[in-house]
């Protein structure tokens, strides 16, 4: 009987959904949420201030920092300053490179899952709208094209694997601004798995990694 009862009780964890609920604006926010359990994993909260966090104790360890130390940290600040400006100038000579990149590493990456995975993986979609924006009109136009041409194509993937749930309502566009110089995106989607889907999906990523490439080109 207790071996029935434990066999039931394991039978329901494996079917417990899971599920992480992205919100982007302005801000990103991401929830986790377990039947009627929700808790938010991004940004956490931030700590209450408490009358013991300003004792004399905490005062006098901060009022302790030696001026070499102080010294130090200055460097290090003026150290990180030019090494900031340096990769700012690097990165905007290769802002669309990067770009180009990221589209094509997502949808690679999308579409392997899919084959894998989109079958047990819900996307639940109530919104997405990509912006696309520049400082130049030209570049505009072409990542406008390389994020239609991207995302056209993980809509086809994903709903012909019946992962992809859209909600009434939902609102998915991609659009240029050529008045904006840099892209946005707003969001609001909710991935879920069972417990027993995430654990499969975990042991054959596994399995994968550990596989000798010897033995798949034998």
């Amino acid at each position: 009987m207790g071996f029935l009862i434990a066999a039931a009780i394991i039978l329901l964890l494996l079917c417990l959904r899971l599920s992480v609920r992205i919100l982007v604006s302005d801000t990103l926010e991401i929830y986790a949420v377990i039947g009627i359990i929700r808790v938010r994993l991004y940004p956490k909260k931030e700590k209450e201030l408490r009358l013991r966090d300003f004792g004399i104790k905490r005062f006098k360890k901060r009022l302790g920092v030696s001026d070499e130390k102080r010294l130090k940290k200055s460097k290090k600040v003026k150290k990180k300053t030019k090494e900031t400006e340096l990769e700012t100038t690097s990165a905007d000579e290769t802002e669309e490179e990067s770009i180009f990149d990221l589209i094509e590493k997502i949808s690679r990456t999308a579409s392997d899952f899919a084959e894998r995975f989109g079958s047990r993986l819900r996307i639940k979609l109530r919104r997405l709208v990509i912006v696309i924006g520049s400082d130049d009109p030209a570049k505009t136009a072409l990542l406008y094209g390389a994020a239609v041409g991207a995302v056209q194509t993980l809509y086809a993937l994903l709903c012909d694997c019946g992962t992809l749930r859209v909600s009434h309502g939902a609102v998915l566009d991609v659009l240029p601004d050529f008045a904006c110089e840099k892209s946005r995106v707003e969001a609001d989607l909710t991935l879920s798995l069972t417990v027993g889907q995430l654990l499969n999906i975990a042991l054959h990523t596994l399995i994968t990694y550990l596989r000798d490439p010897a033995d798949e080109n034998a």
